[in-house]
């Protein structure tokens, strides 16, 4: 999962794959860390939505989007609209987007804009007002994603105007630039979910090959279904953690763990071809982290 990127619209395996393909903008990095000054570090609890509804606008005026009239104050949060084709919402400072997601829902229908955005001074999020029984969206934290040239590549890629954007003609349904990466995600998903069978069983097999040849170096004869259950045990802890990564459960957006204590750091390492001393204890040392918990 990229650090400071977040939501259920488009998987975080996906979005490794836009990281590679968007081209990078060294001015628009330039210009979202200029923003983030003037308009974000000064801000607090006790700035006013209608400041971080002013914040929001400048924000995504970088990603050509044009604001229109008729900001309104509503259940003390700022609503308005942005061209093309989005509603926009501020909530009060820092207040999760989640608190809020009926409001942004409303807010889009009666604008009649299929996305809303959310920003709180912290995080930016696009929810999808049109399958509003699934709540999906996708979000950036944007002091970690101002950070990296690369994530900002993908910020630019989704959340861009020219990404949400039909033409002259909405009601026609013409699939916008966005909806094409939402169904590439998509099917990219049900490919992983159905190569996840086939891979937990190679994985269980090479498991078990293993402990017993480890077993048979210890001058013990194996018990094979001892040996099963180990394995098994294994994989889905591993794929507990996977789980965990993906919906951001553990702190990845902090450098020491992602870099340290994270299962795609330590595959990232393994593909490329260094194998990092003491895989078996940084395992370990993942899982009683996973169950412990720790302070970051």
């Amino acid at each position: 999962m990229p650090a400071g990127f977040s939501g259920n619209l488009i998987s975080g395996q996906y979005a490794e794959g836009l990281i590679d393909q968007a081209p990078r903008v060294a001015s628009l990095r330039t210009a979202l860390s200029r923003w983030w000054r003037h308009h974000v570090e000064s801000f607090g609890p006790a700035s006013s939505p209608r400041a971080l509804y002013s914040s929001a606008t400048a924000l995504l005026s970088l990603l050509e989007y044009r604001e229109l009239p008729g900001l309104v104050l509503r259940n003390g949060a700022a609503c308005g609209e942005m061209a093309p084709a989005v509603a926009l919402m501020a909530n009060p400072w820092h207040e999760s987007p989640d608190t809020r997601w009926r409001d942004a829902v409303r807010h889009a229908i009666e604008a009649g804009r299929e996305w809303c955005f959310c920003f709180n001074g912290r995080v930016l999020r696009l929810i999808d007002a049109r399958r509003t029984y699934a709540r999906r969206y996708v979000e950036f934290d944007l002091p970690v994603a101002l950070g990296d040239e690369r994530i900002v590549a993908l910020l630019a890629a989704v959340f861009h105007a020219s990404a949400v954007d039909v033409g002259d003609h909405p009601s026609s349904r013409t699939p916008s630039r966005l909806d094409e990466i939402i169904g590439r995600s998509a099917q990219e998903t049900l490919a992983v979910c159905r190569n996840l069978k086939e891979g937990v069983l190679e994985a269980l097999g090479s498991l078990v090959e293993g402990l017993a040849l480890a077993s048979g170096r210890r001058s013990r004869r194996p018990d094979l279904q001892a040996t099963h259950e180990q394995a098994l045990t294994l994989v889905y802890r591993l794929l507990f953690l996977f789980f965990a990564e993906a919906q951001r459960l553990v702190p990845t957006w902090h450098p020491i763990y992602r870099d340290s204590y994270s299962l795609d750091g330590l595959c990232s390492l393994m593909q490329a071809g260094t194998e990092p001393p003491a895989v078996w204890e940084t395992l370990q040392a993942i899982w009683r982290l996973a169950h412990a918990g720790c302070e970051a």
